[in-house]
């Protein structure tokens, strides 16, 4: 039985095939953001609906298509021209946090590392962090990048300072996926996997069917070699990875 019949959602991929876009945007075009946006959002419904039916050649096309429109979202020749005639700064939490976490997520179910690394170049610390969600995946950034923890203390502390319990769930997972400690994370990403099938699954949205944050941490535990064991109940939402190891 596939994941398709299992979750009985109602829309068969060959629907979400005859939408996507003939071609790649065209980056001299004026509305090349927008194209782009809608470019990435086709694969990624594309792919998830290829993983709830099996299809992981399809899935694994339109992976890297929506990690490819997210990287030329963030690093694409585009962005020095719309600064300029915007006269706005480069970058934002916001920009992050609402483009940032497909890529992210799609990058690492592929095995495609280096391009998780490109992503993660981008984000900055904001003069002031204004909500914990995007104070996390920036701080998923900064570690992505390489760059220590230890050295991020503030975030940290904005991130526990809050009520919102997701993101402090999620800091769990990142703060042990950094030490290294393969029984913390275990204990973290169930944690997690608890509160997602209470709090945030929802039956009636593609992306919310399974756990991108537990199987992007899941993908990262194989990528850095720490044993991480799915129990049975868990299974089924967690996005197993379409690629190797390496990126």
């Amino acid at each position: 039985m596939t994941l398709f019949e299992t979750f009985g959602w109602h829309t068969p991929l060959a629907d979400y095939l005859s939408r996507l876009p003939e071609s790649y945007p065209d980056a001299g075009a004026p509305n090349f953001k927008d194209a782009l946006w809608s470019y990435r959002g086709a694969h990624d419904c594309a792919a998830t609906c290829a993983i709830l039916v099996g299809d992981q050649q399809a899935a694994l096309t339109s992976a890297r298509e929506c990690v490819r429109a997210s990287i030329d979202h963030f690093h694409g020749n585009w962005r020095k021209g719309a600064a300029i005639q915007s006269n706005q700064p480069k970058w934002n939490p916001y920009d992050w946090f609402n483009n940032a976490p497909d890529g992210l997520f799609w990058g690492s179910i592929i095995g495609d590392w280096q391009s998780v690394a490109l992503l993660a170049r981008f984000p900055r610390v904001p003069p002031k962090w204004e909500w914990p969600d995007h104070a996390y995946f920036g701080l998923l950034g900064f570690f992505l990048r390489g760059e220590s923890l230890e050295h991020h203390v503030q975030t940290v502390d904005f991130i526990l300072g809050k009520k919102k319990h997701q993101p402090k769930l999620l800091l769990d997972c990142l703060l042990a996926l950094a030490s290294r400690s393969a029984t913390k994370l275990q204990e973290a990403w169930v944690r997690y996997l608890e509160y997602f099938l209470k709090h945030e699954r929802n039956k009636d949205r593609l992306t919310l069917l399974q756990s991108r944050n537990a199987s992007f941490y899941a993908a990262a535990a194989k990528y850095h070699e720490l044993p991480l064991d799915v129990p049975d109940k868990y299974k089924n939402y967690v996005v197993a990875s379409l690629g190797k190891k390496g990126g």
